[in-house]
């Protein structure tokens, strides 16, 4: 995975009103945690955030980078809460230090292959899940999954998380049942 680069800097203040003044000036409140590091509290610019989010480059290494942040800040984006409406406002964000041979958990793309015979003879077919949680140590991790859908044969025919051919290194975070596609 490439690594890009993030503005931040310490955070000094806490609290709904300091945020809530943080974010009015263009910076989001964040957490960078992990193996070896304390917790350290930090703000990240909006701009820069909201342009990876768009361009579905989140779920890179990201190397935070400016005032009070510790050399080394590798991490991935563990976690982002951001308004349900209004899907590029963002409230917190927490990133999870990367270090070598120690595993993180993260996000990647589920990207649809193959043809179903259930499409073609009219089914629609419902992609349910856009992203799924994988962990694994950071040299096997991938941004894509790729999940073939020619199992979707009949109409209420599922494709669980169980399908995913994941690389070597590389496991589920989250449940083994979750359905990725169906088809009506």
């Amino acid at each position: 995975m490439e690594t890009i680069t993030l503005t931040a800097r310490a955070r000094n203040g806490t609290g709904k009103s300091y945020n809530r003044k943080l974010r009015n000036s263009g910076w989001i409140p964040a957490t960078f945690y992990g193996y070896g590091v304390e917790a350290l509290t930090i703000e990240v610019d909006y701009k820069e955030f909201a342009k990876l989010v768009e361009q579905k480059r989140h779920n890179n290494f990201i190397e935070l980078k400016g005032e009070g942040i510790p050399g080394n800040s590798v991490a991935v984006v563990r976690e982002f809460d951001n308004d349900p409406i209004k899907l590029d406002r963002y409230y917190n964000i927490d990133f999870q230090k990367v270090v070598e041979g120690r595993p993180v958990t993260t996000f990647a793309k589920l990207n649809l292959v193959g043809t179903s015979e259930g499409v073609i003879q009219g089914g629609i077919l419902n992609q349910a899940a856009y992203i799924v949680r994988i962990t694994g140590a950071p040299e096997h991790l991938v941004r894509e999954l790729a999940l073939d859908i020619a199992p979707l044969k009949a109409k209420g025919d599922t494709i669980s998380a169980t399908a995913l051919e994941l690389p070597e290194g590389v496991s589920l975070a989250g449940s083994q049942n979750q359905v990725l596609a169906r088809l009506f």
